[in-house]
């Protein structure tokens, strides 16, 4: 029912974050987590803001005033999803894979400011929603479950468009941390 917007818009938060953290020329505040198979993952408070507790954040959008704690399990299941190897993680993870790279393209293409992107995916979340008439929780829960999945993957993994040298979009040289 949802598309490719959930995958995209946590993923989308990270790349807000390193590009908020260009501009004002310092390290984005991420904290870089090594899975067991040496694979990169990515926390912390800025990014745990974005997807659920600043206001404007994307609970605080999809959520409908509903507290944060519901919010608690999800957390706890992706985190250990992200650091494990979880099939349905893996399927996210190609779902992001697929899409990001169109997407930025054309939000880019677009002249759509990164600081907006997820507020889009947002609106589009709300405007499904109302088209299907689901007026329960249930679309806003799966939705965060899979931005607050994609939050924390390694844009190494994931193919994006070259951009110039310094973007946070930039496609990382591809390399493997699970095979030599």
């Amino acid at each position: 029912m949802m598309g490719g917007g959930p995958h995209l818009v946590g993923f989308a938060c990270q790349m807000l974050l390193r590009h908020r953290a260009e501009q004002e020329g310092t390290a984005a505040p991420l904290i870089e987590v090594a899975t067991h198979d040496g694979r990169l993952r990515y926390f912390g408070d800025a990014l745990n803001g974005l997807l659920a507790e600043y206001p404007g954040s994307l609970w605080a959008g999809v959520g409908d005033g509903k507290p944060q704690l519901l919010l608690g399990p999800i957390f706890r299941e992706m985190t250990d999803a992200c650091v494990g190897d979880s099939r349905d993680y893996a399927d996210m993870i190609g779902l992001l894979q697929r899409h990001w790279s169109a997407t930025a393209l054309i939000l880019r293409g677009q002249g759509v400011d990164i600081e907006r992107w997820p507020d889009l995916f947002v609106r589009a979340l709300r405007e499904l929603v109302q088209e299907g008439g689901d007026t329960s929780l249930r679309p806003a829960l799966l939705f965060m479950r899979a931005a607050i999945a994609m939050s924390k993957m390694d844009p190494a993994e994931i193919l994006v468009p070259d951009q110039p040298v310094g973007d946070p979009l930039r496609r990382s040289r591809p390399t493997s941390r699970t095979a030599p």
